[in-house]
């Protein structure tokens, strides 16, 4: 934990990036999830250093935080 917060310090954000998408859920599997009204199956890929979650085969390739839930 100490060397995250001090990579963060430093201003190295990419390997804390790196290691949530190693450990993103459902990275590489195929999730059902709903955007407004609309359901749809898409592949989880990783999330940008923007926060969006990255998808594949979705209603659009990416999608901001509460854009979209998912269906379990």
């Amino acid at each position: 934990l100490e060397r995250r917060y001090q990579e963060l310090l430093g201003g190295q954000f990419e390997p804390l990036l790196n290691e949530y998408n190693r450990l993103l859920f459902m990275r590489n599997e195929t999730m059902k999830l709903k955007k407004e009204s609309v359901s749809f199956q898409c592949t989880i890929k990783s999330v940008n250093p923007d926060g969006a979650l990255l998808v594949e085969g979705g209603i659009q390739d990416q999608f901001r935080f509460g854009e979209v839930e998912w269906i379990f």
